[in-house]
């Protein structure tokens, strides 16, 4: 049996340990398949990248184990690893993998956590680079569009007083979950008890609605106070059923909460960073201007249309699906109409014998 190749790869804060066999292309991540593990589309192609260079998909097996980081760096981290381990396997690999670019330097080291240029200060003011802005925001309204197509549900954070209005409305416009007024902690590791608090809000508001349940006036009092309590901090998740795909959020510095409990359970993060936050913490990082309202309006409309998208699309191929079911209904009821014609045809044909034959016996009876 031939000996594993092993390589390191890493990328922001993730680390993978690669371990490259011959076999017919089983990737294992944490004991886990890659797809399972980054449901992702845009995920799986990077951690493919290196052996779909090479023409060799099903000729190895890997199998890997990653820690630290976010789901993006952590998949960066094994293309970086498995394009070693294949270099280590065979060096003249690596005149096909450098020009691909799958052979650079760590990029942990040299990475910047500021973006545009190393003097982009002007007055005291950074000036950040719009192509990467541009690339960045690309490259999130895909992740964003494909979550919706596939029906999961994305939570916008804002508790900005610059971008409460602004989430809050592209939010209710595409019917995704927001939360704009104040982060409470455990709204996601401990969601099993804000959704009892959620229930409680609800139960309160039919008690309110419902004319048959007496209640004076105090009472009524302090129940609409609770309500309006709840309703502020809650409002935004009471179609929430379970934990988001997703998390949108305005300043991840500012939201250092929500960053740390999505990160926990493994929640994809897409957030606008500012030159006063670390790029490396959120999965997706749109480099923009996070305290201006223009620049709010202007990515957060972005990124809704590209969830619209994603939905009209999932809608179009329901559409599609019912349509393929209902033809095959038809052409089901069609042969079995077409059946029950032959089988009738085959009856009538072996019953109209037996019909002359009694005829027969009463004229021969007639005549005796």
């Amino acid at each position: 049996m031939e000996k594993q190749k092993k390589a390191i790869g890493r990328r922001k804060e993730a680390v993978a340990r690669v371990y490259l066999s011959k076999g017919n292309g089983t990737i294992m991540v944490n004991d886990r398949d890659y797809k399972k593990y980054f449901p992702l589309m845009y995920l799986q192609n990077q951690v493919e990248l290196p052996l779909k260079t090479i023409n060799a998909l099903d000729k190895y097996d890997v199998k890997v184990t990653v820690d630290g980081g976010g789901q993006k760096g952590q998949a960066e981290a094994i293309k970086l690893g498995i394009s070693r381990a294949l270099c280590n396997t065979d060096v003249e690999l690596r005149i096909a993998l450098k020009p691909a670019g799958l052979l650079t330097r760590d990029p942990r080291s040299v990475e910047r956590k500021k973006f545009g240029h190393k003097k982009a200060q002007k007055k005291g003011i950074h000036i950040i680079d719009l192509n990467k802005t541009v690339e960045g925001l690309t490259e999130a309204a895909a992740v964003m569009k494909q979550i919706a197509k596939s029906g999961k549900k994305i939570l916008f954070v804002a508790t900005k007083k610059q971008a409460k209005e602004i989430v809050t409305e592209c939010a209710q416009k595409v019917n995704m979950p927001y939360v704009t007024d104040r982060w409470l902690g455990g709204m996601l590791t401990n969601f099993g008890t804000i959704r009892k608090s959620v229930k409680k809000m609800q139960n309160i508001d039919k008690m309110l609605d419902d004319a048959s349940i007496s209640i004076n006036k105090k009472e009524r009092l302090t129940l609409k106070r609770d309500k309006d309590k709840m309703q502020k901090v809650l409002g935004g998740i009471t179609d929430m059923a379970r934990t988001p795909a997703a998390l949108f959020i305005v300043d991840i510095s500012h939201e250092h909460i929500a960053m740390s409990e999505a990160k926990r359970l493994g929640i994809t993060t897409l957030g606008m960073v500012d030159t006063n936050s670390d790029p490396n913490k959120v999965d997706f990082a749109i480099p923009a201007n996070d305290d201006a309202t223009k620049s709010i309006a202007i990515i957060t409309n972005y990124i809704t249309a590209a969830i619209i998208e994603g939905l009209q699309e999932r809608e179009t191929e329901k559409d599609k699906m019912e349509e393929t079911e209902e033809e095959t209904e038809t052409m089901d009821e069609n042969m079995s109409i077409s059946d029950s014609s032959e089988n009738n045809q085959e009856d009538g044909k072996k019953s109209a014998p037996r019909k002359k034959a009694t005829g027969t016996r009463r004229t021969t009876a007639a005549k005796k």
